[in-house]
C-alpha cells in the first residue's frame, strides 16, 4: 500500500543531512508531489531494491543488471545539501546516456562474470557479455552476435531477460522503471547514510539492508552531481557479489548502436582482432584508445625514416631506417621495408633483416637475383613498405614507397648496425639456388667465397652448401668424404660461443650420408662424439643461464633427431631396431616420432595385398623383358582380378617407367582432372565412367596427373569441355582465434568401424594433419559426389596454411552443410557467407565426332 505522508516525512527527518528550514520544506514538498504523481505504487527506491527476491541463476544475473538501472533511475536521496527526489529526477533527465560495468560472482570461489551495457535516451541498448554483443531497442532483442565465432547467434539468456523487462516500460520514465522493478508485496526499506564508510565529504555512502535476508547493498554517490557511481550487493552466506561501476558521458554515436554496421565489420576479413569486434565503434569520451584500431588511428601507418642507405661494391643494397615499426589494426607488427625495386627492372631478394627495439630501428639488406654477378648501378631505388598480416594468397596493403636517387655508392654499412659480413649473403644466395636445384648457379656463387674452412667461418659455410648439394643428389660417398675432411672445422664451429644455445644441425647431412653409404657403425660413434663436445660458454654466465642453455641444447638435439631419423629410415632402409641402437632411442615409445611413418614400421605392409602387388610388379618387369616400353604411356588390361595394396610403383630392373594400379571405378580417378581447381566443379555425362578399371598404367615418373587423365579419357573415347554457369559459393573467413594443437582436433562423429559412414563422421586421419585447403576440397568433393557439379563450393579467405585437424570428416548428404558450418565455427572460428558466382564447370562427355 501507499506509505503515508507522515511516515515519509519521518523517514526524511531521520536522514542525516544539513539544510536550512526553507530547504527542508522544499525537499518535503517535492517528495510529496512525486508521491501524488504515482498514487498506486511505492516510489521509494529503497523499497524497490528491497523487493527483489531472486531465485534462478539466470534471473539473479538479469535482475542484478536491471537493479543497477533502478539505482540510476530511482536513487532517491544522497544526503547532500538541498537534495530532494525532484532534484534527482531533474538531474537524471539531463544525463543523455549512461553505461555500466557489472561483475557478478555466485560464490566465494567462482570466477566473476562481467556484463557491460550501454543505454541511450531513446532506449537503444548494447550489451557485451562473454563473447556476445547484443543489440536491443525498446526492450526487445534486435540482433545478437558471437564475435569469436563471427556469426549471428541467439541472445544470451541474461541479456534477453534484461531487455524483456525493459519492454514493459511505456513510456520510458523514472516512474516506469520503478513499476518494472516492482514485484509483489514490498516493505519500506530506508537507505541510511553509513558515516563509518565515508572517507571524503565529496562522497556519500548509503547502506541498505534487504528484508528477510542477510543480503545488503552499499551505494556510493557524488555529493555534488547527485549521481551514483558504484553499487555493491553482498550476501554473507556464500560470498555472492554483484558489483557495478557507472559511467556518464556524451552519448555514443548512432553507429555504435547499429547492429547492421556491427555485422558488416564482423564479416570483414581484414579485421582479425577480437578486441576490435567486442568494442567496435566504441569511443572513449576522453579520447583514449580502447582497441587496436584506436591505437592505429592515433599512430596510423607511416613510412620508416631512412637514416642511412648505400650500395656495396658487390651490389648489396643496405637500408637503415628509424621509426621502423608499424602496428597493424589487428595488433600485428611489421618492420622496415618488404621489397626493393629499381629502374633496371631487377628482382631483389631480402637476405638480412633485423629490428633494434630500443631504437625502433630496422636494418635490412637486399641483393639482386644475380648477386654478386650483376655490376649494374641503378639510377633509382624504390623501397616498398607493406602491411603484411602473415596470410598467404592475400594482397598486402601498401603503406607507401620511398624513391631514392642518392645513396652511398660503393660503401658498406656503418659499424655496429648489420651484424653479418657481406660474404654471408653470397652463402644465402647459394643456398637458395641449391634448394631450387640450381646447382650450377649455386657453385658459380660459391667459388667467389675465399678462405680455408679451418680458419674462416664463411669458407666452412661454403663447403657445407657444397656438401648439401651432393646430399640432395644422393651422392652419399662424396658427402662422407667431405664430412671426414670438414669434421674438425665443424666441431670448432659447433663449440663457438654465439650468445645462445648451439645445435647439431650442421652434422645432419654427414650422419645421414654415412648411413646411406653403408657405414652404419660410424654413425653411432659419431653421434656419441657430437653429444660429448662441450660448447664454449661465456665466463660471465651464471648457473641459471647455464642450465637454460643446457635445456635448449637438449631440445636442439631432439629436433635434430626428428629431422634426421625419418630420412635415415627412408634413404638408408635401416630398420627401427637399427636406428634405435644408433641413437639410443625407442622410436615406438618416443612421442617425437608418434606421427612418423618409417620405411619398415607399418604392419600393413606385411599383409597379402601388398605382397600381391610386389609379385605383380615382378610379373610386369618380366613382361617388358620381351616387349618394348611405351614412349610415354600405355594402358594394360589385366586378365584376372586380384586385391592389391600399393606402396611402391617401381618395376624391378626398370628405371624409365613405373606402374600404377588402376582397380577402381573410373569416376573417382577422373575427378583428379585439373584438381584442386576443379573440386566440386566436375560434371560427368558419360556412362562409360561408371566402368570399374582393372588395368596397369605404365608411364614415366613425374608424369602430370592431368596428362594421365587425358590419356585415359582419349583411350575410352571421351573429352572435356568447359562451360561457365552460376554456382552457390561459401566464402570462408577466420576470426583470428588461437588454434589448438591439430592433433587434438577430431571429426564431430567418431568412426567405430563396420558401419556406413555418415555426414560428420571421421573419414581419415593424418599424422601430418589436414590443412584448411584440404578440408575445404574434400567438403566440395563430398557435396558434389554425384558428379553433377551442382553442390556447394567454398572460396578460402581464411589465410590459414598450417595443419588444423588430425582427422578429416566426411560431409556427404543434405545434412553435411549444417554439420560442417558448426564444426568449422566451433573448432576453428571459421564462418561462411553465401554468394552466387559464375564459375567454370568441367564437363566430361563422349567425344563428339
Amino acid at each position: 500500500m501507499k506509505p503515508s505522508k507522515q511516515s515519509v516525512e519521518k523517514c526524511i527527518q531521520g536522514i542525516q543531512y544539513d539544510a536550512s528550514p526553507e530547504t527542508h520544506d522544499k525537499v518535503m514538498r517535492r517528495v510529496l508531489l512525486a508521491m501524488d504523481v504515482c498514487p498506486r505504487n511505492h516510489s521509494s527506491a529503497s523499497a524497490l531494491i528491497g523487493s527483489l527476491i531472486m531465485k534462478s541463476s539466470i534471473t539473479k544475473l538479469a535482475i542484478a543488471a536491471v537493479l543497477i538501472m533502478a539505482v540510476i533511475f530511482g536513487f532517491q536521496h544522497v544526503g547532500s545539501n538541498s537534495i530532494a527526489w525532484a532534484d534527482v529526477v531533474a538531474q537524471f533527465s539531463a544525463v543523455p546516456y549512461f553505461s555500466a560495468t557489472v561483475y557478478i560472482k555466485e560464490g566465494v570461489a567462482s570466477d566473476p562474470k562481467q556484463i557491460e551495457f550501454w543505454m541511450s535516451r531513446d532506449q537503444r541498448v548494447r550489451i557485451r557479455t562473454g563473447t556476445q554483443v547484443v543489440f536491443g531497442r525498446k526492450g526487445h532483442v534486435v540482433k545478437a552476435f558471437d564475435y569469436q565465432q563471427r556469426r549471428a547467434v541467439a541472445a544470451d539468456p541474461i541479456a534477453e531477460q534484461f531487455l524483456e523487462r525493459l519492454s514493459r516500460i511505456q513510456p520510458f520514465s523514472l516512474d516506469a522503471v520503478i513499476r518494472v522493478m516492482f514485484q509483489g508485496d514490498m516493505q519500506d526499506v530506508t537507505p541510511l547514510v553509513n558515516p563509518d564508510a565515508v572517507i571524503s565529504q565529496d562522497m556519500v555512502v548509503f547502506d541498505l539492508d534487504l528484508p528477510g535476508t542477510p543480503e545488503w547493498a552499499r551505494i556510493w554517490a557524488l555529493r555534488e552531481s547527485r549521481l551514483p557511481v558504484r553499487m555493491k550487493i553482498w550476501d554473507p552466506r556464500g560470498g555472492n557479489l554483484s558489483d557495478a561501476v557507472f559511467e556518464y558521458a556524451k552519448e555514443q554515436s548512432d553507429v555504435f548502436f547499429d547492429p547492421n554496421a556491427f555485422e558488416r565489420q564482423l564479416q570483414s576479413r581484414q579485421n582479425k582482432s577480437r578486441v576490435n569486434m567486442a568494442y567496435a565503434n566504441l569511443k572513449d569520451p576522453g579520447g583514449q584508445a580502447t582497441t587496436p584500431e584506436d591505437l592505429f588511428a592515433q599512430s596510423g601507418y607511416h613510412l620508416p625514416e631512412i637514416k642511412h642507405v648505400g650500395i656495396t661494391p658487390d651490389g648489396a643494397v643496405w637500408v637503415i631506417a628509424d621509426k621502423g615499426l608499424n602496428k597493424m589494426p589487428n595488433g600485428r607488427s611489421v618492420y622496415g621495408f618488404s621489397q626493393l625495386k629499381d629502374d633496371l627492372g631487377r628482382a631483389y631478394v631480402r637476405v638480412y633483416a633485423s629490428h633494434r627495439t630500443n631504437l625502433d630501428q630496422s636494418r635490412q639488406v637486399f641483393v639482386p637475383a644475380e648477386y654478386p654477378f650483376d655490376p649494374r648501378i641503378p639510377g633509382k631505388l624504390i623501397l616498398v613498405c607493406e602491411a603484411d598480416d602473415g596470410r598467404v594468397r592475400v594482397e598486402h596493403e601498401l603503406i607507401g614507397t620511398v624513391e631514392l636517387t642518392q645513396w652511398q655508392q660503393g660503401q658498406s654499412w656503418p659499424a655496429d648496425t648489420i651484424r653479418d659480413p657481406e660474404v654471408s649473403f653470397r652463402v644465402s644466395m647459394a643456398r637458395k639456388h641449391c634448394e631450387k636445384e640450381q646447382y650450377d648457379e649455386a657453385e658459380k656463387t660459391l667459388v667467389t667465397i675465399q678462405g680455408s674452412p679451418d680458419e674462416d667461418r664463411m669458407a666452412l659455410e661454403r663447403e657445407l652448401v657444397r656438401m648439401h648439394m651432393l646430399f640432395k643428389q644422393a651422392k652419399y660417398a662424396e658427402v662422407v668424404a667431405m664430412g671426414d675432411q670438414l669434421m674438425p672445422a665443424m666441431k670448432k664451429e659447433y663449440q663457438r660461443w654465439r650468445g645462445s644455445a648451439t645445435g647439431p644441425s650442421l652434422f645432419i647431412d654427414y650422419l645421414i650420408a654415412l648411413a646411406c653409404d653403408d657405414q652404419v657403425d660410424r654413425v653411432k660413434g659419431l653421434w656419441q662424439e657430437i653429444k660429448e663436445i662441450k660448447p664454449h660458454l661465456s665466463a660471465k654466465l651464471n648457473s641459471r643461464a647455464r642450465q637454460n642453455l643446457a635445456e635448449s641444447t637438449a631440445y636442439h638435439f631432439k629436433m635434430c633427431l626428428d629431422r634426421m631419423v625419418p630420412q635415415i629410415s627412408r634413404k638408408a632402409h635401416l630398420t627401427i631396431e637399427q636406428i634405435n641402437d644408433l641413437f639410443g632411442i625407442d622410436i615406438k615409445q618416443d612421442k617425437t616420432f608418434r606421427w612418423t611413418t618409417f620405411w619398415d614400421w607399418n604392419p600393413e605392409y606385411d599383409k597379402p595385398p601388398y605382397k600381391n602387388w610386389e609379385r605383380h610388379l615382378a610379373v610386369l618387369s618380366e613382361h617388358f623383358q620381351t616387349h618394348p616400353l611405351p614412349e610415354n604411356m600405355a594402358l594394360l588390361e589385366r586378365d584376372k582380378i586380384e586385391t592389391y595394396g600399393v606402396r611402391i610403383v617401381k618395376m624391378p630392373g626398370i628405371d624409365s617407367h613405373h606402374a600404377e594400379n588402376l582397380d577402381s571405378p573410373f569416376k573417382p580417378y577422373a575427378r583428379g582432372y585439373r584438381f584442386p581447381e576443379s573440386a566440386g566443379r566436375l560434371r560427368i555425362e558419360s556412362p562409360l565412367l561408371d566402368v570399374t578399371l582393372n588395368h596397369d598404367l605404365i608411364c614415366r615418373p613425374k608424369t602430370p596427373l592431368d596428362e594421365k587423365i587425358i590419356f585415359l579419357l582419349d583411350h575410352f573415347g571421351l573429352e572435356v569441355v568447359e562451360v561457365n554457369e552460376p554456382r552457390t559459393v561459401w566464402v570462408a573467413r577466420y576470426d583470428g582465434r588461437t588454434l589448438k594443437d591439430y592433433h587434438q582436433v577430431t571429426a564431430p562423429i567418431p568412426y567405430a568401424g563396420g558401419e556406413q559412414r555418415t555426414a560428420g563422421m571421421k573419414w581419415s586421419a593424418s599424422g601430418g594433419g589436414f590443412g584448411v585447403s584440404r578440408l575445404f576440397q574434400n567438403f566440395m568433393l563430398d557435396q558434389n559426389s554425384d558428379y553433377k557439379a551442382a553442390g556447394i563450393l567454398i572460396r578460402d579467405e581464411t589465410g590459414l596454411t598450417e595443419p588444423i585437424s588430425y582427422e578429416r570428416p566426411g560431409w556427404t548428404g543434405p545434412e553435411g552443410p549444417s554439420l560442417a558450418r558448426k564444426w568449422f565455427a566451433d573448432q576453428f572460428g571459421i564462418t561462411f557467407t553465401e554468394e552466387t558466382r559464375i564459375l567454370t564447370t568441367y564437363v566430361i562427355r563422349n567425344r563428339v565426332h
